[in-house]
């Protein structure tokens, strides 16, 4: 059963985060927000911080933590947030009471449209530009809630913790990666490569990471068949793995 802790961690650190990406991937999502300077606090008792800022321009940013807000929205626990993002809770605005309209009309068919990529019907795959741009938010998605599993899920940190120290990228040749920086047990994820990997894991292209991340085709298959290329320090990929095995739970 997931823990709902880390499932709080995955749902702010790797899901709602890809809002900052999406914007840029999807023109109706750029279309929602443009025009609107917002930024949304989410803050969970006893669970994560973060901060999704609108720019007015169309264009998106999240980080961790604390930052100036617009609108803040406080949660009693990971419970109460996880219920939010399943859509069967709401929220406790602490700041920005004027502003709900734009949480109930921009943001909530923002994440609609993002539930649409994460979890997309065979006939979106079939367009071109939904199927890249799906590929990319899952990579994203994938990269950051390991490291959020690898954090907190207990399973999860025993396997982390095995991870010898350095950067592993896991990427679509020449396209989108995420780096994953392992430092004494602890995950941490970013976008895009540092030059500086240990280890990679890399698709040979957007159909083979989309079958793998999205659970339609066996790693080990893609393994063989040349569509998934492993490098460097192997032993890091093997520990990897494992707490990867682990993030469908959080994800489903």
């Amino acid at each position: 059963m997931p823990d709902p802790a880390t499932m709080a961690n995955v749902n702010l650190y790797a899901v709602l985060r890809n809002i900052e990406d999406l914007v840029t991937l999807d023109e109706e999502a750029g279309k929602l927000i443009a025009g609107r300077r917002e930024a949304i606090g989410f803050s969970v008792h006893g669970g994560p911080r973060g901060v999704l800022s609108f720019d007015g321009k169309g264009g998106g940013s999240f980080v961790r933590g604390a930052a100036k807000t617009s609108i803040s929205l406080w949660f009693s626990g990971p419970e109460h947030f996880n219920s939010m993002v399943a859509g069967s809770g709401s929220p406790i605005p602490l700041k920005g009471l004027t502003k709900l309209s734009f949480l109930t009309g921009p943001f909530t068919m923002l994440t609609k449209r993002l539930e649409s990529y994460l979890r997309p019907s065979p006939e979106a795959l079939a367009d071109p530009a939904i199927f890249k741009a799906t590929t990319e938010l899952t990579l994203y998605t994938a990269g950051f809630a390991l490291a959020e599993v690898g954090n907190a899920d207990p399973v999860g940190m025993l396997n982390a913790g095995r991870i010898p120290d350095g950067i592993i990228e896991i990427g679509i040749k020449d396209g989108p990666a995420v780096s994953l920086t392992a430092k004494g047990g602890c995950l941490s994820a970013a976008k895009g490569r540092t030059g500086k990997a240990r280890a990679s894991m890399t698709f040979a292209d957007y159909q083979a990471a989309s079958g793998v991340l999205g659970g339609r085709r066996d790693a080990m298959t893609a393994l063989g068949l040349g569509e998934v290329a492993m490098s460097g320090f192997i032993p890091m990929l093997e520990h990897m793995n494992k707490v990867l095995g682990l993030v469908p739970r959080y994800l489903a």
